[in-house]
């Protein structure tokens, strides 16, 4: 008896702890998460230690200096395909960060790139990469062969990510962000066959003055798909997460209690709440965002040292608990999306990609405690 009191009385005090944590709510049937505290307080149930680090700032070894590199991908065997975006190339390299090969170079015959800055890998092992200035998604085999291209109608620069079965979901801003100012622009987010035909589009704008900054800056987002295909969206100059299926119906909406306001609340200032995000193999989502906001000094300075945290929430948007990184963060300034640092999961590994200050890749794991 005394062991089914003191159960019910745990049970009771997680519930309340719950209730205050966080309000939830249901309108026009999308899930709202109000998160006020997270969950596990001062006791993370999670932690994140460095494996390895790909690249190096100088050395003897032209494979492993990077210059702008802006995104990866894996393929099923575990190898790693960092794209170089500056040095227009695509490098590959197995599991434990040996250098296999190089595929791609400047120029505009096949296998080549002028801008490239998404990549992602295809249930065949094809990549795809999104190039800026071709305007196109150029598709390679597994030995980096150019094997065909295709545009995206009114998508001048393709970002995107490859679901389960092969879709593209796009982001229709990437990196020429006036194209949202067309009247007729509905969706910030895309989805296309593998061959460039339009599917559907969703992901609404929000409202601003088309003349205020805001039209442009609160309305970009970052993005990721999980193994459902079910879409996530964070809004970099919004304190908001998003959660859609892949029929791009709204199913969730997640904000968190903050020490800074909203853009939309405080005249002439873009604040940041959202720097990147991703979904682990455990559906919990990964938002890389800010303790505080950067003073003007540090805005002017190339890199801003311990700004930089995890945030965790479980797949129903409930905000478990923050993870310090401790390395410095650059690109905060909202100019240019490509240089702004990134991350990717692929099951239990973490991989934070780093364009502009140390040019390299940090690989963390993922630890349950």
């Amino acid at each position: 008896m005394k062991k089914v009191i003191a159960f019910c009385m745990s049970t009771m005090i997680f519930l309340f702890s719950i209730a205050n944590a966080q309000k939830i709510e249901t309108v026009d049937g999308v899930r709202i998460v109000h998160n006020e505290k997270p969950q596990w307080r001062d006791n993370p149930k999670l932690s994140i230690e460095f494996v390895k680090q790909i690249g190096v700032f100088e050395g003897p070894d032209e494979n492993y200096m990077f210059y702008k590199p802006s995104h990866i991908t894996k393929d099923t065997d575990g190898n790693i395909y960092i794209l170089d975006s500056g040095n227009y190339r695509i490098q590959k390299f197995d599991p434990d960060g040996k250098y296999l090969a190089t595929f791609g170079r400047k120029g505009q015959g096949p296998s080549e790139f002028l801008l490239p800055q998404s990549i992602d890998i295809d249930s065949e092992g094809n990549l795809y990469v999104g190039d800026a200035l071709k305007f196109v998604v150029i598709v390679l085999n597994s030995q980096g062969k150019e094997i065909r291209r295709f545009r995206m109608k009114e998508v001048d620069s393709p970002e995107f990510c490859i679901t389960e079965n092969n879709n593209l979901v796009v982001s229709i801003l990437g990196g020429l962000i006036v194209r949202i100012q067309r009247e007729n622009l509905y969706g910030l987010l895309r989805i296309y066959d593998n061959q460039g035909i339009l599917i559907r589009e969703f992901v609404k704008l929000s409202e601003y003055d088309r003349r205020s900054p805001l039209y442009i800056l609160g309305n970009r987002i970052n993005f990721t798909i999980d193994k459902k295909n079910n879409v996530y969206v964070s809004f970099v100059h919004q304190n908001r997460i998003e959660k859609y299926s892949d029929k791009g119906i709204l199913l969730q909406r997640i904000d968190r209690v903050t020490e800074f306001s909203e853009t939309t609340k405080v005249k002439n200032t873009i604040n940041r709440f959202s720097i990147s995000m991703d979904v682990d193999s455990k559906g919990r989502i990964w938002v890389m965002s800010l303790k505080r906001q950067p003073t003007e000094e540090e805005k002017e300075s190339a890199a801003i040292p311990d700004i930089a945290q995890f945030e965790i929430f479980d797949e129903n948007g409930v905000l478990l608990g923050n993870l310090p990184w401790d390395h410095d963060v650059n690109n905060l300034s909202g100019i240019n999306p490509q240089q702004s640092i990134s991350i990717r999961i692929f099951d239990d590994l973490l991989y934070v990609i780093d364009p502009a200050t140390e040019m390299v890749i940090y690989e963390y794991k993922i630890v349950e405690k």
